[in-house]
């Protein structure tokens, strides 16, 4: 594919993604170590602002780590526009008060992209960030996981690489202790309502596909009833919207109990024709959803997505 014969050249263009330096305007200073604070008022919307240097047909990671005075969901956000203004990508992060990683995967379709990092939210907080970085993906990267904290260790009160699915509004889902899987010190907890009454449910933030690729989906599972059927979906899904056209995906359900098993989902990702608008962004998410009529808790742990063909 011309998309991958691109990498090798993007290995000796890292450096040009870093041509411009982000622009921290006049609310977030620099304070020691690298880091900077900001006081977010639980209005304003100014934050830092970045053009980097980036080349059409590669795929990126954006990185950087965020603290919050406030553990309250969601404190950050980045996102990117593009300079066509044909499109935004807008990205919640769930930050506490320790260290919280956030990454963001785009596909470059046009050089001129602009990134906003901000505060976000109703409550005011001071804010906190450090090691903001931008970086082209490699081979290797699609061969490890691309769901970042696929164990659900880095958050505090909510796993930061989430959001609520479309529709829900009540935050159904948190980081709980481990009970009883063999890895890990964290799983994520999920108390699903009859899908008929409220909408539940969440869906992870969007992970780099590449056409012609097989990716493969696996978790770990149970719940705290006798018995429970657990919905899944992989799926396209635009970044810079709108969603239109034909939909692609694979939708799968498990049923659960209170042992653990293991879940597995595929996705193939066909070449891009034209007939499959969402594919043009490169990228898919995975959703989790409950039962129709019935409500129940799920636990999930040990979440990878990875490409294999």
């Amino acid at each position: 594919m011309k998309h991958e014969l691109l990498y090798c050249l993007c290995l000796g263009l890292l450096s040009a993604a870093f041509a411009t330096s982000p622009d921290y305007g006049p609310h977030w200073k620099a304070v020691e170590g690298g880091v900077y604070q900001r006081e977010y008022s639980g209005k304003d919307w100014p934050g830092i602002r970045w053009n980097p240097q980036l080349t059409p047909g590669t795929w990126y990671r954006l990185s950087c780590e965020v603290q919050s005075s406030v553990a309250t969901p969601p404190a950050f956000c980045i996102a990117l526009e593009r300079g066509d203004g044909k499109g935004q990508a807008w990205t919640p992060f769930v930050v506490g008060r320790n260290w919280t990683p956030c990454v963001l995967y785009f596909y470059c379709r046009e050089p001129d992209l602009l990134c906003r990092i901000r505060g976000i939210g109703t409550r005011s907080a001071d804010l906190r960030l450090r090691n903001l970085s931008i970086r082209a993906l490699t081979e290797q990267d699609f061969a490890e996981n691309l769901l970042p904290d696929g164990g659900f260790e880095a958050g505090e009160i909510l796993p930061p690489f989430w959001k609520n699915a479309w529709r829900a509004k009540a935050y159904r889902w948190r980081i709980v202790p481990n009970s009883d899987f063999f890895a890990g010190t964290k799983n994520l907890e999920i108390s699903f309502v009859p899908k008929r009454e409220e909408p539940s449910g969440l869906v992870s933030q969007m992970l780099p596909v590449r056409p012609g690729h097989e990716y493969e989906c696996r978790f770990w599972a149970k719940t705290a009833e006798k018995e429970y059927l657990l919905g899944s979906i992989l799926q396209l899904w635009t970044q810079f919207g709108p969603h239109t056209g034909k939909h692609h995906y694979v939708r799968k359900s498990f049923k659960l109990t209170p042992e653990w098993r293991e879940c597995v989902i595929r996705l193939t990702v066909p070449e891009d024709d034209g007939s499959i608008p969402d594919l043009r962004d490169r990228v898919a998410n995975l959703q989790f959803f409950g039962e129709e009529k019935r409500g129940g808790t799920v636990r999930i742990a040990a979440v990878s997505v990875r490409e294999v063909k």
